[in-house]
């Protein structure tokens, strides 16, 4: 989960891989949550070209939550039938 509020996100994401790099853990499979984008001024929002990727949402006002279990859903499910047929992860 990262402050998409942040004007220092895209620092904030890189640090993240790169203690995830030093954990040798960058192969385990996640899902960026894009916090706060109840702060975020949505006209600004990727307005240098550079839009993180991510399940947007907001904890305090509940935003994207749906979008977010959705995801998980997807995705749990996915690995489960992968699994089941006898397929890589």
């Amino acid at each position: 989960m990262v402050d998409a509020s942040s004007p220092e996100l895209h620092i904030h994401m890189e640090e993240v891989l790169q203690t995830l790099d030093k954990l040798n853990a960058l192969e385990i499979p996640r899902l960026t949550v894009l916090n706060k984008m109840d702060a975020v001024e949505l006209s600004q929002w990727g307005a240098n070209g550079e839009r993180p990727s991510g399940v947007p949402g907001s904890a305090k006002t509940g935003e994207g939550l749906d979008s977010l279990m959705k995801e998980l859903e997807r995705r749990l499910f996915r690995k489960r039938a992968r699994e089941q047929a006898g397929l890589a992860p």
